[in-house]
């Protein structure tokens, strides 16, 4: 079964056109499937007509986030809700075409773990959409490790075990190809349409950027070193007692042979301090986090890659 999530906000005019488009494309595939609205803290109609839809076909789910949460909030109520062994998400302002949903399934179908969306002839504005967006996708491309052309599109197909685990917050749900080919997941884009959008005004614009790019850091932190920060502090504190060690040295010369330099032997002496206290405080603070990093673990016991069973394993239980 498919899962549909599509997050709504403040989008009354184009649910019921966005609940028809996916049904009839459904109906076309005779294929099963769940249509999960979440609305995220909507100040309109939109969440009573999501009810009017749930209330009438059951493969309809309605999520209600009583105040805007944002995209990433609303996505994961959505997989908490979800039953499908394939997740799809889109927008509900019905800029992406349903149309082709069948392209993004039958890519999943070849073995691929997560399909993107690749938006091809976009109207967006130059300066407020395209130039960001693209600068995202060159950032993002090179910390990951990953080569999309269209990293930021939220229209995509995911096999279910890929989001296991998954924690999103921020603007975490732009770094999903991040994530999940951290955990070796399969990657691939499809070309999409891309329609204006017909009612209401875009939420994301060019002041985005900036938060982002510190969710990209954030990212590239857990990605690398959530497991084991002692490798992050460990290596900033080796760095500063070694500092630390060759001020004094050069501190000790200086006050033998009188040749501290410019700074003179006092001013040696607190950098040396500084340098040494530093490294000390780093090394404390990377055994925190590996104690809390173990202490998480432990009690969550999530695996960092996708874990599927061999055909060897489903033959032992049969």
């Amino acid at each position: 079964m498919v899962s549909v999530i599509i997050p709504i906000n403040n989008e009354e005019p184009s649910v019921h056109e966005m609940y028809a488009q996916v049904s009839a494309v459904f109906g076309e595939l005779r294929r099963p499937f769940e249509l999960i609205f979440v609305d995220d803290g909507s100040t309109d109609g939109s969440f009573k007509k999501i009810e009017q839809l749930a209330a009438r076909d059951a493969r309809v789910k309605a999520i209600r986030l009583p105040v805007r949460c944002g995209k990433s909030a609303a996505l994961a109520a959505g997989f908490g809700r979800a039953q499908g062994d394939i997740i799809v998400t889109m927008d509900g302002d019905l800029q992406h075409d349903p149309r082709d949903l069948p392209a993004l399934l039958a890519k999943i179908d070849e073995g691929f773990d997560m399909i993107t969306g690749l938006r091809v002839k976009r109207g967006d504005s130059v300066f407020t959409r395209k130039l960001p967006s693209r600068i995202a996708h060159w950032l993002m491309a090179r910390v990951a490790g990953v080569q999309a052309a269209d990293f930021c599109s939220s229209y995509g197909a995911f096999r279910a075990d890929v989001l296991a685990g998954l924690h999103l917050h921020g603007d975490f749900h732009r770094m999903l190809p991040m994530l999940a080919a951290a955990r070796g997941a399969r990657i691939a884009e499809v070309p999409v349409g891309w329609h204006r959008r017909l009612h209401g005004a875009s939420h994301y614009g060019f002041g985005r950027s900036i938060p982002f790019l510190l969710d990209l850091i954030t990212a590239r932190y857990f990605l690398a070193y959530a497991a084991q920060p002692m490798h992050l502090f460990g290596k900033a504190g080796l760095v500063g007692v070694v500092m630390g060690i060759v001020v004094g040295i050069y501190a000790l010369i200086g006050s033998v042979w009188d040749i501290a330099g410019v700074m003179g032997r006092d001013a040696l002496v607190v950098l040396m301090f500084i340098f040494f206290s530093a490294g000390v405080i780093f090394f404390f603070m990377g055994c925190i986090a590996e104690m809390l990093a173990r202490a998480h673990a432990e009690c969550f016991g999530r695996l960092p890659c996708i874990a599927r069973e061999t055909r060897q394993q489903k033959n032992l239980q049969k």
